[in-house]
């Protein structure tokens, strides 16, 4: 099969047009004409608003054939079309679900779970260490066990502020033990 020829030309249609009839030939406004234009499917003659009929009409459908194919997206030039982002938001949620069926990442109500478990341990381990010290050390007295009790409080207290804002927000300092 022989290569096709670029037809510029057609026998009764005039070489060069206006926008106008542009518009009227296609349908278009003449706003959107201008559009075309600068999206370089419409073909400017020499003159300003004048268009080259041919090439332009068939630069013109061949861009409304590639839009149908999903093929280009004239609207968004370089840029992603509504169809691309939903399937990439497809992609991507069953990626996550199928790694989450693997077990390589974990739920946000799983984290939840397991650090708040952590959390109470530590909290119980922590107010504890009174309990402890008087019966490790017995001649303690029980206003000694008091001040233990209210300074492990006050440890699990401030590290509770800071940590909120290190695990919330991200950008605490790191946590430093206060003599």
């Amino acid at each position: 099969m022989a290569p096709r020829r670029k037809v510029t030309e057609i026998d009764g249609i005039k070489p060069v047009c206006s926008a106008a009839e542009i518009a009227a030939l296609t349908g278009l406004s003449l706003r959107s004409v201008s559009d075309w234009a600068q999206r370089g499917v419409l073909v400017r003659a020499g003159a300003k608003g004048q268009y080259l009929t041919v090439p332009s009409l068939l630069n013109y459908i061949g861009q409304l054939r590639e839009n149908k194919a999903g093929r280009a997206n004239p609207t968004k030039a370089g840029a992603l079309s509504e169809n691309d982002l939903n399937k990439r938001a497809i992609r991507q949620i069953n990626e996550l679900k199928y790694a989450q069926l693997r077990g390589d990442v974990l739920t946000r109500e799983e984290v939840t779970e397991s650090w708040g478990k952590f959390a109470t341990a530590v909290k119980g381990a922590l107010l504890s260490v009174s309990t402890r010290a008087r019966k490790t050390i017995p001649h303690l007295t029980p206003h000694d066990g008091e001040t233990l009790k209210r300074i492990c409080r006050d440890i699990l207290t401030d590290l509770s502020r800071r940590t909120t804002d290190m695990v919330i927000g991200g950008d605490a300092e790191p946590l430093q033990h206060d003599d």
